[in-house]
């Protein structure tokens, strides 16, 4: 695995602020008291409903929150068998998951945690939700049930799956108290593409990321699609986008101090370049501009290339 040289470009680094939060709809931890919902039947999942803001940038999914209380009221509850489910989209109906976990347990009286595997990415404005499942225990692992804020129910924040009618109801509507305490901890400022490619025989290539952009991150890599199959090329980088017309296309990163690094594309025309992010908090705030080209007889002057991508190292 490579690891990026980027001490030169600490210079550049503004005062470093945490990009991790917390999407939640209740007000627990604000003052909010819990609601215990019982009645709840095996199979039936509760959820809370995000929407992405513009300013947090594209985000990665990092952990799951929820809080499990006891249904019996007496102190009965056992840890029960649960899932976290991934929707790309909102309600009424989020519709088939992006994402459901292996059996996970949920402890009654604690806000449970689940971490999310580090590939669900949305981007600004997108709705998305996050839901937990109850699956059948035993009798005392069954008083275990989903919980809720006390001060009022806020229409389209909350998703039940009942059964029956096995179909998506707002919690509201079927009088629930206040808003599920169902949580997502999340990853803003993600990268983000900027400037024009330039085609060649699959088009024009395609440059993103894959794995968290925080510092001390060894799981980030560089990723292109749609290159010519089989092709080598380069992944640049530096800390300054630029616009300088370049084989029949645009140069967006700058020159004065780039890295090149050289690639290849594989059969089916794709990259994967792994660059651990260096722990050095001198770097947090640090933007770092990539842009690929490949050697293609089908574009303009013999080189495809990419759009730039941003990606500014965070904090955790």
């Amino acid at each position: 695995m490579n690891r990026l040289p980027l001490s030169a470009l600490a210079l550049l680094a503004p005062v470093a602020v945490a990009d991790v939060k917390t999407y939640q709809n209740d007000s627990l931890g604000a003052g909010g008291t819990i609601a215990c919902q019982a009645g709840f039947a095996s199979n039936e999942i509760g959820a809370g409903v995000y929407t992405v803001p513009a300013g947090d940038g594209p985000i990665m999914l990092l952990q799951a929150q929820w809080y499990v209380c006891d249904g019996s009221g007496i102190g009965f509850a056992q840890a029960r068998p649960m899932q976290v489910l991934v929707y790309a989209a909102g309600g009424p109906n989020p519709g088939a998951p992006l994402y459901t976990s292996a059996n996970v347990s949920g402890a009654p009286g604690f806000l449970n945690s689940f971490d999310l595997p580090q590939n669900l990415v949305m981007q600004p404005g997108q709705t998305f939700t996050v839901g937990v499942k109850l699956l059948n225990g035993s009798l005392f692992q069954n008083f275990s049930t989903f919980a809720t804020d006390a001060d009022g129910c806020q229409s389209g924040k909350s998703l039940i799956f009942a059964v029956p009618p096995s179909q998506w109801t707002d919690a509201c509507s079927l009088g629930v108290s206040g808003d599920m305490i169902v949580r997502v901890r999340v990853l803003t400022q993600g990268p983000v593409q900027y400037g024009a490619g330039l085609a060649g025989t699959s088009g024009v290539p395609s440059i993103a990321s894959t794995g968290p952009w925080t510092l001390g991150s060894t799981q980030f890599a560089v990723t292109v699609a749609n290159a010519k199959p089989v092709s080598p090329g380069i992944l640049a980088y530096s800390g300054a986008p630029s616009s300088i017309p370049l084989f029949g296309g645009t140069l967006l990163i700058d020159l004065t101090a780039p890295t090149l690094l050289n690639v290849a594309s594989n059969g089916a025309g794709n990259v994967t370049k792994p660059l651990a992010i260096p722990n050095q908090m001198a770097l947090a705030g640090v933007h770092v501009y990539f842009q690929a080209g490949f050697l293609d007889a089908a574009a303009p002057q013999g080189v495809s290339l990419t759009r730039g991508l941003d990606v500014k190292f965070s904090t955790n």
